[in-house]
């Protein structure tokens, strides 16, 4: 048994079906900038944090709605649409890693990173034909990249160190 508020509700919303009225539009405007944004999730700039030789990157974009087919010779810029560039330091061989979702993996053990140097990684914002985007379209993130058991407790002290050889453990330990 219905009560007489959702009866009354039904009522109302029938009513308005009948009519062929059409609920009113949601507010799209936030009040914040529709400049495209992106910020690094993970990893952080810290020197408490320190990476193995394989990691996951993960990103927050705004604004932006990702094309995982950037990749395609033929696609024309679209406005509001495009992908990132992972920008990799040039202590770890330079080079860009193109990207269509929020997150990708890096793998520098061909690269052996210093661990005692800190090599700043950029996250930018880019076109469908890869030209960057205006606006604060970059992020950087600074981190150390040190695959060895520091405290001998067999276990890798680093983060990231299963992403890129086939182990759903991202932990490093």
């Amino acid at each position: 048994m219905t009560t007489r508020p959702a009866r009354l509700s039904l009522a109302f919303t029938a009513l308005g079906l009948l009519l062929g009225c059409e609920p009113p539009p949601y507010n799209s405007d936030s009040g914040g900038s529709k400049t495209p944004s992106i910020d690094f999730i993970f990893p952080i700039s810290s020197a408490d944090v320190v990476l193995c030789n394989s990691f996951m990157v993960s990103v927050d974009i705004d604004n932006l709605t990702l094309n995982p087919g950037f990749y395609e010779s033929e696609l024309e810029p679209t406005e509001g649409e495009g992908h990132w560039h992972l920008n990799l330091p040039a202590g770890l061989g330079g080079g860009v890693v193109a990207l269509g979702e929020p997150y990708g993996f890096v793998d520098v053990s061909d690269q052996n990173p210093d661990p005692n140097t800190t090599y700043a990684f950029e996250a930018e914002l880019v076109d469908n034909t890869h030209v960057p985007l205006p606006g604060i379209a970059v992020d950087v993130v600074e981190v150390r990249i040190d695959e060895s058991d520091t405290d001998g407790d067999g276990n890798l002290d680093c983060q990231g160190g299963g992403a890129g050889y086939g182990s759903d453990d991202d932990t490093g330990g």
